[in-house]
């Protein structure tokens, strides 16, 4: 069923292309506008960064279903890949990180570990996870983007673990044309904003591109939807500064499109009650 009094409301999607349309049709289905405007371009590294081999380790941890995909594409591709190692345990920070993993054949479902549907999906949620297989682990591999979250490793190295960081991936900005921000500009006129940011990375990105394009007022007054409280953390230091701003417009919920999709539906009521009330005062 359309949810006939949204129209007021732009919903914009930031994860990288390729990983909205789900999501999206769901939300117009639903009765919402949006609009695609990724935050950061994933891209595979330099062919100089050399490809682990995971029989070398006893835990591979893999940080983003980025990491996980772009990882088995290059370990497939080096001619070592009959089959995953049975000592080495595949490990995510959440299930959709897992999913890379599901998909191929060559990793046996028993060997990946990751926090469950509905509970935090985070390195510490993780760590608690492996406490007892880490007894017997001496060597971890970390695979993710050129930097990130040192934490985890930290951890494992503070229990004697041998912890390699591997660079799977490329993260950078991505630059909206500007048919984009015409398109944003025409199509959030009389509407309010929700942003939905699903990393740290993601909220920089696009605070830095509104800054330099002077289009402030597209952040000031939003509404936000974020995957953890680390992402609302850095989302509130970079709203500060503004005085329309309150602890009300950010939104938490945990990975994936459902949980998503009902906090996008929780801040778009909202909004509309808002104004509702407004009309009839």
């Amino acid at each position: 069923m359309a949810l006939d009094t949204r129209p007021d409301s732009l919903v914009v999607l930031t994860r990288p292309f390729g990983q909205n349309e789900g999501l999206r049709q769901t939300l117009s289905q639903r009765g919402l506008s949006t609009l695609v405007l990724p935050a950061i371009q994933i891209a595979e590294p330099p062919a100089l960064i050399g490809q682990p081999d995971p029989a070398h380790f006893d835990l591979v941890v893999f940080v983003s279903s980025h990491a996980s995909r772009y990882f088995l594409k290059a370990w497939q591709a080096s001619g070592r890949a009959d089959h995953w190692p049975a000592h080495t345990l595949a490990a995510t920070v959440g299930e959709g990180s897992a999913q890379p993993l599901y998909a191929c054949a060559r990793v046996p479902p028993e060997q990946i570990v990751h926090p469950s549907t509905g509970t935090a999906q985070d390195s510490e949620a993780l760590l608690a996870l492996l406490e007892e297989p880490l007894r017997q682990i001496k060597r971890a591999l970390i695979v993710r983007g050129q930097d990130g979250r040192e934490w985890l490793g930290e951890q494992l190295e503070m229990r004697g673990i041998q912890v390699q960081r591997h660079v799977a991936y490329i993260r950078a900005p991505y630059v909206w044309p500007d048919s984009s921000i015409e398109e944003l500009k025409v199509r959030q006129s009389g509407k309010g904003l929700i942003w939905v940011l699903t990393s740290s990375h993601s909220v920089e990105a696009v605070h830095a591109q509104l800054l330099e394009r002077d289009l402030q007022m597209y952040w000031k007054g939003a509404q936000f939807v974020v995957i953890h409280e680390r992402i609302a953390s850095r989302l509130q230091s970079l709203l500060k500064p503004s005085s329309d701003t309150d602890a009300n417009q950010i939104r938490v919920c945990t990975p994936g499109d459902p949980s998503i999709l009902q906090a996008v539906l929780s801040l778009a009521s909202a909004r509309n009650c808002q104004g509702l009330q407004s009309r009839h005062d």
